[in-house]
């Protein structure tokens, strides 16, 4: 027979219950796992207990990083003095490929990743999803099982598997994979599978979108946009932050297409806090929307998909933002943080070891943070914008008449100009070439004054170097993407550089042979040395040499460029415009 309780003895009931829950509570906290009083007293919620009782405010501590092939194109092959990933793995425990960053990512609270292939026990070619439309693009991406250990030792958490790669050994693979990661205890997000994880008391809800489609044969966006708000709306109810991971873009692009901004823009308000993007193989800007983040590309990371990356693919980040939620379950997101790093430990960028590294190089440092700066709406959308705008207000027509105006080629309009152009041959500070030819063009009235300057030179046993000349505005839109401070390129977004006017040139002394000379630096050396200031030069040969250059150069017309004794313009420069087209201008030398 159960006794009925009259309001006063349930009412002291429930006060002597709180009162030992309390102290079971301070006595004994291991019991309750660290749980919220409130989560433990049936009927109640933190608006409705004292103060005292309410959850306290929590913090987490997410890191992204970006796309991770962990195994190879199975026709890949060890050559070059490279390992394919599979030779390396061979060679090293699983352990070794994040061992570089893992002091970073073990510190974190959660850390996303972009898996970039399949993990299959058995790859037949003959499961490979066929790719008829790539041509010679297709590549297919696996890796043994067992290296999901490179995931579990490294410090990654939660994984993207929505990505052009995730079926290249179709459905069978995609599943293969996702049960590997199930059976490993790792989160997975990808098309219909979301994630949530709960650290530190905040729930984390995780998505995972590809606009490219399965093996890049698109989507719907129709589709795509509804199948993409309802899968957010309902992870947002059982969710504190929602992340959104999303493979989109195009290939070696710095910069976010239209297409990605607005995708951006709609996954933010469908309910997404963070978007986390994919794809492009290289950094692209975060944009600050609405008090939200969308990383538009964080790059490769431990990416077997390479084997000679290269200076645009080998800069990488771990991006980290800290996430915080008060007393009334208001969420706050930091300012982000971004730890630049290579892909690669060599150097030189010409060959991937698969183990990414912090960068140390101050220069290389500036670089990534330049190109994953956190830009306004505004921000981003004039920078994309302004380039059309450029081209169209600095169009130049072409001119009928073979005057000062006109375009020659240097080398062949003066004789014994000789040439090393370090932008095509990829001998410069970036690390790569830029044009795809080594003809010095110069306009006419330039090339008159260098003449003067070669023939000066020549009766004192020496001949003029070019290293380089006239920039095309593409390349030099290419070079700000590479290395978007204005410290070492000219911002194309401001006007285009007076090598595009065809009036300035890098230049240095040789011998009557072509022999170079010495000199205060080498090209591209930004130490205080590189400059005119002769008190910080203290080779007495290379002092003389440089006061030789620029005597003659200044003496024929030409004005310097004081942080750089290699460059110098045309002193009429002003009565010069960009030239878009070389062709249109370009007059052959009698």
């Amino acid at each position: 027979m159960y006794k009925k309780f009259i309001p006063s003895q349930a009412k002291s009931l429930r006060i002597m219950i709180l009162i030992s829950l309390a102290i079971t509570l301070c006595c004994f906290p291991w019991l309750f796992g660290g749980c919220d009083l409130s989560a433990i007293v049936p009927g109640s919620s933190p608006e409705s207990l004292p103060e005292s009782t309410t959850k306290s405010p929590r913090t987490l501590t997410i890191s992204a990083v970006g796309d991770c092939v962990l195994g190879a194109d199975d026709r890949y092959v060890s050559q070059k003095g490279s390992l394919t990933f599979f030779d390396m793995a061979q060679n090293k425990d699983t352990s070794y490929f994040l061992a570089g960053v893992k002091g970073i990512l073990g510190k974190d609270d959660m850390t996303f990743a972009n898996l970039e292939n399949v993990l299959i026990s058995y790859a037949d070619p003959q499961n490979q999803e066929p790719k008829p439309e790539q041509g010679n693009r297709g590549f297919w991406f696996y890796g043994s099982p067992h290296y999901v250990n490179i995931l579990k030792q490294g410090g990654i958490d939660i994984v993207n598997i929505a990505n052009n790669h995730s079926h290249d050994y179709q459905d069978a693979g995609y599943t293969e994979t996702a049960n590997i990661l199930t059976q490993e205890g790792i989160p997975f997000t990808g098309y219909d599978d979301p994630a949530l994880v709960t650290k530190n008391g905040i729930r984390v809800g995780s998505v995972g979108f590809n606009l490219l489609g399965k093996n890049e044969r698109g989507v719907d966006m129709t589709q795509f946009k509804q199948d993409a708000a309802e899968q957010i709306k309902q992870l947002k109810s059982k969710s504190d932050v929602i992340v959104a991971q999303i493979h989109w873009g195009d290939e070696g692009s710095n910069m976010p297409n239209a297409t990605q901004v607005d995708v951006g823009h709609f996954l933010i308000d469908a309910g997404a806090d963070i978007v986390l993007g994919h794809h492009p193989h290289v950094l692209q800007p975060t944009e600050l929307y609405k008090d939200r983040y969308i990383v538009y590309s964080l790059g490769n990371f431990c990416y077997g998909g390479i084997q000679w990356p290269g200076y645009d693919t080998s800069l990488t980040a771990i991006w980290q933002i800290e996430i915080s939620l008060d007393n009334k379950e208001h969420l706050t997101l930091a300012t982000p943080k971004v730890v630049p790093c290579s892909i690669t430990g060599d150097p030189a960028f010409q060959i991937n070891d698969y183990q990414p590294i912090p960068l140390t190089d101050d220069l290389l440092v500036q670089n990534v943070h330049a190109r994953l700066a956190v830009m306004t709406t505004i921000e981003l959308q004039a920078h994309m914008g302004r380039r059309d705008s450029l081209d169209v207000q600095y169009a130049y027509a072409p001119l009928t008449t073979k005057n000062a105006q006109t375009m020659v080629d240097a080398q062949k309009y003066i004789s014994g100009l000789k040439k090393d152009m370090r932008y095509f041959t990829g001998n410069n500070f970036l690390k790569r070439p830029f044009y795809g030819s080594d003809k010095v063009y110069l306009r006419k009235g330039t090339a008159e004054k260098l003449k003067k300057v070669v023939n000066d030179l020549k009766a004192q046993n020496l001949s003029l170097m070019i290293w380089d000349a006239y920039r095309p505005p593409e390349a030099q839109w290419k070079m700000w993407e590479v290395m978007p401070d204005p410290l070492y390129i000219a911002d194309p977004n401001t006007g285009y550089s007076k090598h595009s006017y065809g009036t300035t040139v890098d230049v240095t002394l040789a011998d009557a042979q072509g022999k170079a000379v010495k000199m205060p630096t080498d090209f591209d050396d930004f130490s205080p040395v590189a400059s005119h200031d002769l008190s910080n030069i203290t080779d007495e040969e290379a002092r003389k040499n440089l006061q030789i250059l620029r005597h003659v150069m200044e003496a024929n017309g030409f004005k310097i460029y004081f942080n750089e004794w290699w460059h110098y313009t045309d002193a009429d420069d002003d009565s010069y415009g960009p030239v878009l087209d070389v062709m249109k201008l370009l007059e052959q030398p009698l």
